[in-house]
């Protein structure tokens, strides 16, 4: 944790500013181990690793939380480590609700996907600058590298949506951005690359980690100005009117209530016209005949894959759905609406871009044919469809409302 950020943070609990610190390990000017000290609650928070734990009491981490006070029990005094709210070494723990129950098991999901892919040399799902093979069939047992977005600056998308992305951020005069549920990095992380202060926020501590052990090997600059936080994005650990932009990439879908969520980074984000915008690429609805086609096409593809590429053990936890997605992708559009001035929405089926990498795969890495097939599915299939039938992906760029 970069000691600038301290003048940003404020306790989730009651948003008493600023928060006293007990540094315990420190290089130069990161924290890597320390505790936060909010002194109108008496909650302590850990900093572990380099990134804060500044959630409600349910969300704690019993692991995290009671790993430092043992390993600093010396250094700490018998206020935090014997009797310290809401965790002490005298058995005090909270115990979750199961609501944040449900938001653990979320979180715990998406951490070990981050530190799966990571493992075999994925950074792509973290870094749209990422040059690194990703292995898209990886929960098919596939472990073929794909190279077919090399040399491309933004790979993971298509190219119209990408001018639209990174055109709008590359538009604003860099400041203080917020990336709700970050995961590991991409929207936060290309912010940093253009010269922003980024503040990411997840409930996924091993994304997390991930996240700033990637940023922590591309430059000082880049790690200097990206602060990975365990947070909720209904209770962002932050000073209020503070942020000039508000980032989110297919976050918003796994939250339930998104207006709790929405009403704080409403209350985070500085006043227009100076700042106050807004990116968001999310999930906002579902259309049943772009779930038949792609389940027709990967029935067909998946088979091809599987037996033309070699044949890797699977880990549970890509087996495994999320735990909430989808709980909260009917709002997004109304709700994002009644807080925000939108002032441009595209919206995508993504259905050819969805079935391009199978149909890469399926036949060889075959890149002329490969792109002849998926521009004949957005022309021929995808357009028309959009016609009765919803966009399932919107970018939502806007500003602040009333």
């Amino acid at each position: 944790m970069q000691v600038k950020i301290l003048d940003m943070l404020a306790c989730p609990l009651d948003a008493h500013a600023p928060l006293d610190i007990i540094p315990l390990r420190q290089v130069e000017e990161d924290i890597i181990d320390g505790v936060l000290l909010c002194g109108e609650c008496g909650r302590w928070f850990p900093i572990q690793g380099g990134i804060p734990h500044l959630v409600r009491d349910g969300l704690r981490r019993k692991e995290f939380d009671l790993a430092l006070l043992t390993e600093y029990r010396g250094q700490l005094p018998a206020t935090i480590t014997e009797c310290g709210s809401p965790v002490n070494l005298n058995g005090l723990f909270p115990a979750p609700s199961p609501e944040e129950k449900r938001i653990l098991d979320e979180g715990n999901y998406w951490s070990e996907y981050a530190k799966v892919h990571y493992a075999v040399g994925d950074t792509s799902f973290l870094d749209v600058r990422s040059y690194s093979t990703h292995p898209s069939f990886y929960n098919l047992g596939v472990l073929e590298r794909d190279d077919k977005d090399r040399g491309r600056l933004y790979g993971m998308w298509p190219d119209h949506l990408s001018k639209v992305i990174f055109g709008f951020l590359k538009s604003l005069p860099p400041g203080l951005a917020l990336d709700i549920g970050c995961g590991a990095g991409q929207f936060g992380l290309e912010a940093a690359y253009l010269g922003w202060d980024v503040v990411a926020i997840d409930i996924a501590p091993g994304a997390l980690e991930v996240g700033r052990d990637y940023a922590s090997h591309i430059g000082k600059d880049v790690f200097k100005r990206i602060h990975y936080i365990y947070a909720e994005p209904e209770r962002p650990p932050l000073k209020q009117k503070g942020i000039d932009l508000l980032l989110s990439k297919d976050a918003l879908h796994h939250i339930s209530r998104i207006e709790d969520v929405l009403k704080s980074m409403h209350a985070v984000l500085k006043d227009p016209p100076q700042a106050g915008r807004i990116l968001f690429f999310e999930h906002v609805a579902f259309s049943p005949i772009a779930l038949k086609i792609k389940r027709l096409a990967n029935s067909y593809l998946h088979p091809k894959i599987q037996r033309r590429y070699p044949c890797v053990p699977v880990p549970d936890v890509l087996k495994q759905g999320a735990p909430c997605e989808d709980v909260g992708r009917d709002f997004i559009l109304p709700l994002t609406e009644k807080y925000f001035h939108i002032r441009r929405r595209v919206k995508e089926l993504m259905l050819y871009h969805e079935l391009e990498f199978p149909i890469y795969y399926a036949f060889g890495k075959r890149r002329r044919f490969t792109r002849a097939v998926t521009l004949f599915i957005r022309f021929f299939i995808e357009k028309p469809l959009m016609l009765f039938q919803p966009a399932e992906f919107a970018i939502i760029i806007g500003e602040k409302g009333p």
